[in-house]
């Protein structure tokens, strides 16, 4: 039996999402709480919620939260190519 559209596309959101929180794992150390991927035509989005580590938590309470958002911003920076790189496969 040959795979719907739908099926087939809820098949590759499905593995997109745990590729990415394994490549999240990776990288971090703990994947995400929850992951979840939307796609539309040429455009994937995926949304991961409660990926902080104890240590940005701790500066984020502590009103470090422009210290996190930096850090953040170099670790996706870094994270962008190889996470490109898995959707694609």
């Amino acid at each position: 039996m040959e795979a719907t559209p739908a099926a087939t596309e809820g098949n590759l959101s499905r593995d997109i999402s745990r590729a990415m929180v394994n490549l999240f794992k990776e990288y971090v150390g703990r994947g995400p709480s929850h992951a979840q991927s939307y796609i539309h035509q040429d455009l994937v989005v995926v949304v991961l919620r409660d990926t902080m580590i104890k240590a940005e938590r701790t500066l984020a309470d502590e009103g470090e939260e422009d210290l996190v958002r930096g850090v953040r911003r170099v670790f996706q920076g870094k994270f962008r190519e190889d996470a490109n790189g898995t959707i694609e496969r």
